[in-house]
């Protein structure tokens, strides 16, 4: 979800959606919660949601054929790194990336219309 976040907030003409993605973004990044993103920009827009399942696929796959592990059931975040720590730490780190720049690269290459954004 966080690619997807910030492929709109790179994409996006308008400052209501860049202000919105922007926030998500920041909240997926610093704590893990993906809700404003889903249901503030993933399900009005729709092809950004798509393009999350599509980046969350590489990366878990990176992850799955690392084997990744955790001492503790978490959701990704900054803040909730070091429950990754382990022989496979630096795997889990790469297939956080991939599914960032998977995610985002979807994002701005599908675009979306901004136009399904609802209004104030």
């Amino acid at each position: 979800m966080a690619g997807a976040a910030l492929g709109v907030f790179l994409k996006s003409k308008q400052s209501r959606t860049r202000s919105i993605s922007g926030s998500a973004f920041a909240s997926i990044l610093l704590a893990g919660v993906t809700e404003p993103t889903v249901y503030g920009i993933a399900i009005p827009l729709k092809k950004p949601f798509v393009a999350a399942c599509i980046g969350a696929a590489a990366g878990g796959a990176v992850m799955g054929f690392a084997k990744v592990k955790a001492i503790a059931f978490v959701f990704g975040s900054l803040t909730t790194l070091p429950a990754f720590i382990s022989s496979t730490f630096w795997w889990y780190v790469i297939g956080l990336a991939v599914s960032l720049v998977v995610a985002m690269i979807t994002t701005l290459v599908s675009g979306f219309d901004e136009t399904l954004m609802p209004q104030e």
